[in-house]
């Protein structure tokens, strides 16, 4: 994503395009989606072993890669929301 890939960012979130089907990642911090967000921090804080047996996270270019089920739409409105939710 032009706008929400931040090159210190520490985790890459990938959502399908309900428009193009094409996948689109977006490189953020997790630090900022844990402060903004009880369910995000909740998730990151699970010990390692379990997020890998629940396959949460693979990787992409050596940063976690946190898969969504929404529509990379409905994403990028929640981490634009997240990130400046003025």
């Amino acid at each position: 994503h032009a706008t929400l890939w931040f090159e210190d960012g520490n985790i890459v979130v990938s959502a399908k395009s309900s428009k193009s089907q094409r996948m689109m990642l977006f490189r953020v911090h997790k630090s900022i989606l844990s402060n903004q967000s009880q369910v995000f921090s909740d998730m990151f804080s699970l010990p390692e072993q379990s997020r890998m047996l629940a396959s949460v996270y693979d990787t992409w270019e050596g940063l976690p890669l946190m898969r969504m089920h929404d529509s990379a739409e409905d994403v990028e409105a929640l981490l634009r929301y997240l990130y400046d939710p003025m």
